[in-house]
């Protein structure tokens, strides 16, 4: 049995996938098992995978596309290793990833899931300013409810999960579209589990266009509310924060996007997330729409001024650019005139003048 397993969820990401597998093969810590799911890729991924003859990769094909829980559920069934792992195909490990998180679990008996800071890479593997890094590599506490709210401060890449709290709780949400990984973390933190965050970075991940990340306003907002009915706020009343289950929902709706929704999808997701019938939010739904067009409306306004402003001090500074050119120049004239006086000052004519003035009546 190895320490760790690695699942590989796939679909069409064949140009890539050579690379992920790579960087498990170089892996400083041997002991680990490599599990890819090809879930039903229309690409050449299944090729490449056919091409890679190694003893500890299994690769696995689903005959149609499932979606990103169910290929991950397939890769968790077949796993053996006492942590799960997750890499997605398009991303990479350091070569010490694995070695890391071994040092850190043997030094913290207690935890049941790490989390690592990350690297920002682009299609072609270069490093690229984005906005993951600044998200996750940050020093706070997970296993404060607060840092769960309305948001995912975990990059499911950069993780290893106890297999036995995986058996415990099942593998990921059928349901779940984009935010799986929110989604289980939470869960995971209501049945108990504890939390360890690695600041170091230990995974690349490649920021191309095509990332989860990148879904539709719409899906994330239907995993929200799946999330929240069925895991968070329930969660949060056991543990007597009422408060947050109300920040949960104020902060959904304080999205601009309900403006742009029809009736029907805004009740529906609050039905969702409330566990109340839609039709007896109906009547609250237009206030709600209301306000955020008039919130948008506002935010609006509030961008115009301070890009009016932002222009007026520009304008400012290309004016005062201009005096200090003048000023600078100034200066220099200044300097010139005081040299050439220095020296008619210092000159034997002048010295002799002086002289004379003295002598004269």
């Amino acid at each position: 049995m190895p320490e760790f397993s690695v699942i590989m969820p796939t679909y069409n990401f064949a140009r890539y996938l050579e690379e992920a597998v790579g960087s498990v093969l170089a892996q400083t810590d041997p002991d680990w098992e490599l599990i890819v799911v090809d879930d039903g890729s229309t690409d050449d991924t299944w090729a490449v995978l056919s091409a890679i003859d190694h003893p500890q990769i299994t690769a696995i094909r689903h005959d149609h596309n499932q979606g990103i829980s169910g290929a991950f559920n397939t890769g968790l069934a077949a796993a053996t290793g006492t942590w799960i792992c997750n890499l997605d195909s398009d991303d990479r490990y350091l070569p010490t990833f694995l070695q890391r998180q071994r040092e850190f679990l043997r030094a913290h008996p207690d935890v049941d899931v790490t989390a690592t800071w990350v690297r920002e890479i682009g299609a072609d593997g270069s490093p690229v300013s984005g906005t993951y890094e600044a998200w996750f590599n940050r020093h706070r506490d997970l296993n404060d409810p607060e840092v769960w709210i309305y948001q995912n401060p975990v990059c499911h890449n950069a993780t290893a999960v106890r297999h036995s709290l995986h058996e415990e709780l099942g593998g990921e949400h059928p349901q779940m579209r984009s935010s799986v990984d929110w989604e289980k973390w939470v869960r995971m933190l209501a049945a108990g589990a504890r939390f360890g965050v690695i600041p170091e970075v230990l995974v690349e991940s490649r920021v191309h266009g095509a990332n989860m990340s990148h879904d539709p306003p719409a899906v994330r907002f239907q995993d929200w509310a799946i999330m929240t009915r069925d895991t968070l706020t329930g969660w949060l009343q056991r543990i007597g924060r009422d408060d947050l289950v109300a920040r949960n929902l104020a902060h959904f709706l304080l999205e601009p996007r309900i403006a742009d929704m029809e009736l029907s999808e805004l009740t529906e997701l609050l039905g969702t997330a409330t566990g109340l019938p839609p039709a007896s939010l109906a009547g609250i739904a237009p206030g709600l729409r209301l306000a955020a067009v008039s919130q948008r409306d506002h935010s609006e306004e509030i961008a115009a001024t301070l890009s009016a402003y932002a222009a007026h001090v520009q304008s400012l500074l290309a004016d005062y650019s201009v005096l200090e050119s003048e000023l600078s120049s100034s200066r220099a004239q200044l300097a010139e005139t005081r040299s050439q006086l220095a020296t008619v000052l210092d000159s034997r004519s002048y010295r002799w003048g002086q002289k004379l003035r003295r002598v004269l009546p």
